[in-house]
Parts: structure tokens; sequence; C-alpha cells
């Protein structure tokens, strides 16, 4: 057993003298320095727990995500309601049915640490309740659903608005959200959607505390602006 061992380790970290035979060597042009096959396993290792990570990331993004939108949309639910048999129910909750219970109560502790919601964890009974923060980024998810999406237009533009002082915050605040969930900077208190939703900015400016400040109206033309937007919404010039 220790010799195959021996000659495992031999394999992947061979001498220095014989890899200094081999780089001497007229088959190798160019001075060419040959890796021991440990340092080229230990870069494909390296790459794969990177790829992993980063899978593992987009995957809780997903349930995260998929918990604020029901959350936003059923309102109050609680842990039980969720859970069945060790996994979401996929008939309530198809999005979160293929993920374990292990992987939604991960996501739930996350979202509760980040003040997106409110629960008590034990109590599977106890509703799980959407804060303002967390019906913020629940909306923000809907706008991008809903502008990734073939938008059929009507070929009027929805203008958005608002005259917010520079030194409460909420202006920097508010134009984030806006850029972040999908709609387009004409001016810096400008914003445009060809989309009708005046709905759910109205509460999208309650939600930011400056709903008395903003204006929503509606124009045919975005004049100098209007190849822009139209590229930016259907990426066309």
């Amino acid at each position: 057993m220790l010799d195959i061992l021996s000659a495992l380790h031999l394999m992947c970290y061979p001498p220095k003298s014989d890899l200094a035979s081999i780089n001497n060597s007229s088959h190798i042009s160019f001075h060419t320095q040959l890796l021991p096959i440990g340092q080229i396993c230990g870069s494909y290792i390296y790459r794969g727990k990177k790829h992993m990570k980063r899978k593992t990331k987009e995957k809780a993004a997903t349930i995260t995500q998929a918990m604020l939108e029901i959350l936003m949309i059923a309102g109050v639910i609680t842990l039980a309601s969720i859970l069945s048999n060790g996994r979401a129910s996929s008939k309530l909750f198809p999005k979160l049915g293929k993920y374990s219970v292990y992987r939604i109560r991960q996501a739930l502790d996350r979202l509760k640490f980040q003040d997106m919601i409110e629960f008590d964890n034990d109590d599977e009974d106890a509703p799980i309740i959407l804060t303002t923060k967390g019906l913020r980024r629940a909306m923000k998810y809907e706008f991008l659903r809903i502008f990734s999406r073939p938008i059929k237009w009507d070929h009027f533009w929805r203008l958005i608005m608002f005259d917010i002082p520079e030194r409460t915050g909420k202006r920097r605040a508010f134009q984030h959200a806006l850029v972040s969930s999908g709609f387009y900077r004409i001016q810096n208190s400008v914003y445009v959607s060809p989309i009708d939703l005046k709905n759910q900015i109205t509460e999208y400016a309650k939600l930011h505390c400056v709903s008395s400040r903003v204006i929503i109206t509606t124009t045919s033309s975005l004049g100098a602006s209007e190849s822009s937007a139209r590229n930016h919404f259907f990426r066309i010039t």
C-alpha cells in the first residue's frame, strides 16, 4: 500500500532534479516549464470550487427572490404552510417545490437577518411577515420580471417625475430604486416606462416615503430621448 502511495506522490510531485532534466531536454522548446500534475489538479479543483460557489449563490438568490414574491402576493403565510414532507409544497408554491427544508430555512434566516421579513423561529405556525424593506425588494423583483418579458406597447410612455430635496437622502435612494428596477432615466428627476404601472409605482413611492413628491403622467413622445428609451426597453434603435 505504501509503495502505491509513494508512486502516486512521485507522479503528482516529481523531484526537482527530474523536472530539471525534463525541462533541459531537447524535446521541449522555448524553455517550457512543465507543471507537476498535482499543481494542475489543484488548479482544476480551485476552478471547480469557484464554480460551485457561484452556483450556490445563484441558487440562494433564486430561493430568496421566490420567497419574497410569494410573500408579496400571498400576504401573510406560515412556515408550516410552505413546508410539506421535507420540501416546499409544490402545489401551493411551485417555485419552491424543488428545494429542501434546509435551503428554505437558510433563505428565511438570511432574509430575517437582512430585516426583510419577521417571523418566530420557534413557532412554525407563526406568520412570516414582509417588512417595508422586504416589500421594496419584492417590488423590485416584480418590476424586473415585468420588463424582462416581451412588452406589448400601446405607444405611450409613462413618465415618473419627482421633486425630492437632496438633503434628505430619499432622492438618491428613490433614483437608485427606479434604475435597479428597470426604469429608464431621461433626466435626473424624470424616469420612464412603456407599461402602465401607475398603481405599482405609487405604492413603490409610498414605501420610499416620497409619494407626495412623485407625479406620474403619460406622453406619446420623449423627443430627443425617444430613440435611447426604445433601445433600452425594446433593444432597437
